[in-house]
C-alpha cells in the first residue's frame, strides 16, 4: 500500500500525540516546541527507507518548511553520508539512502 505525503504526516502526528500521552506530557507543549532538526532528519530518512527516494518538494510537504530549509536539510544529510543526490539540476534531483541504488 502506498501512502501520500499527507497521510504519512497524519500518521506521524498521531504517533507523536500517542507518545506524548504515554509520557504524560502535554501535547500542546510538544506542538509549541516544534519539530527540531533531529526529528526532521528522522522523518526524511524514514520516508526514504519506505519509498526509496525523496525530492525537495516532498520534504517541504512532509515537514512544512520552505524550499531553502528543505535544501539545507537535504544537503546536510548528503554531507553526513546518509543520503546521496540523484539527477541533475534542482527540479530533477531526488535523494536516496547512501549505498543503495
Amino acid at each position: 500500500m502506498r501512502y501520500t505525503t499527507e497521510q504519512i504526516r497524519e500518521i506521524l502526528r498521531r504517533l507523536d500525540n500517542q507518545r506524548a500521552c504515554e509520557l504524560g506530557e502535554s501535547v500542546a507543549y510538544i506542538r509549541e516546541r516544534g519539530i527540531d532538526a533531529l526529528r526532521h532528519e528522522e522523518l526524511i530518512l524514514s520516508y526514504v527507507r519506505k519509498f526509496g527516494r525523496i525530492t525537495n518538494r516532498q520534504v517541504r510537504e512532509l515537514l512544512g518548511v520552505d524550499i531553502y530549509k528543505a535544501s539545507r536539510i537535504l544537503k546536510g544529510l548528503v554531507k553526513a553520508g546518509k543520503l546521496r543526490r540523484i539527477g541533475t539540476g534542482d527540479k530533477n534531483a531526488s535523494y536516496e539512502l547512501e549505498g543503495h541504488g
